[in-house]
């Protein structure tokens, strides 16, 4: 059976993952791939799971510039080369993914064998399928000459194009030990501002009638609520309500000060959240079209 581990560079507890990680993984379960976590603890790996084997892929989940600097050293601690033209036939493929590396893949091409460019629920099922664990390059060919939304240092294109899932489903995972809870309302933004890494992610949102069977299971506790503007989300306030009829209380909201309207506000104190993160540039609408 084929391995797959993916590093996020920031969770130093197995339940802190990010959701784009979960979906990975359970993608990568479902393809017949063994799949687990690592965390890293101040540039050192330390894995997660039974798998004493060395992995054939290990996938790094990169959403912000930062996490860049703690690249190398996770390298140097699986005695990885740093590049990838030395690697050689017995090292594992090396592949990124993240609205970091989505935003401008080229600042860290060199380090991995594939970055893949935007949402991975409909290019990678493909991609684990096209795996030869006898020929290295031949399965990185493969995948350059399939996907546009690959990028391949090894086999470099002149255009690229971010995959885009029309279904986003796979955002709503059942609770399961070790995992976050946290549900994905919606995905992408609308504002488009001009510094934000999400501008390049279009919107989409998950339906309410799919989101309550899920958010039922985790009732009564608290659940994350994924999205870059929650209360942007267009069944907000019916949401609240279901939440607040089954004892479910949201959390981790991240907020323009336009989406908290009165009727907002008034049913975030019904659930007792008392706590909105509001981001600097949602104080000035210039700030957000002209930095």
């Amino acid at each position: 059976m084929p391995s797959l581990t993916i590093i996020d560079t920031v969770a130093r507890r197995e339940d802190k993952f990010p959701l784009g990680c979960e979906i990975v993984l359970e993608i990568a379960r479902k393809a017949g791939w063994y799949a687990d976590k690592t965390i890293t603890d101040k540039g050192n790996a330390k894995k997660i799971g039974g798998l004493k084997k060395g992995y054939d892929i290990i996938g790094f989940s990169l959403y912000h510039q930062l996490q860049y600097f703690n690249i190398v050293p996770i390298l140097k601690s699986f005695s990885i080369p740093l590049l990838t033209y030395d690697r050689k036939k017995d090292d594992p493929i090396l592949c990124a993914g993240g609205t970091a590396v989505t935003s401008n893949p080229f600042v860290v091409a060199d380090l991995f064998d594939f970055i893949l460019l935007g949402d991975a629920e409909e290019v990678l099922p493909q991609i684990l399928r096209l795996y030869s664990p006898n020929n290295k390059d031949l399965f990185l060919h493969r995948i350059a000459e399939t996907f546009d939304s690959v990028l391949v240092p090894k086999y470099p294109k002149e255009r690229y194009k971010v995959a885009i899932a029309k279904d986003i489903s796979w955002g709503l995972l059942p609770p399961a030990e070790g995992r976050q809870p946290k549900i994905e309302l919606a995905r992408g933004c609308l504002f488009g501002c001009s510094f934000c890494l999400q501008s390049v992610i279009p919107y989409r949102e998950n339906s309410l009638s799919a989101i309550v069977p899920i958010l039922y299971q985790y009732a009564p506790k608290s659940v994350f609520l994924s999205s870059n503007t929650p209360a942007s989300y267009s069944e907000f306030l019916p949401l609240l309500d279901y939440c607040k009829q089954e004892k479910i209380y949201p959390r981790g909201l991240s907020e323009r000060l336009s989406s908290l309207s009165l009727p907002v506000l008034t049913k975030m104190r019904e659930l007792n959240m008392i706590q909105a993160n509001i981001g600097i540039e949602g104080y000035s609408q210039r700030l957000l079209y002209s930095c």
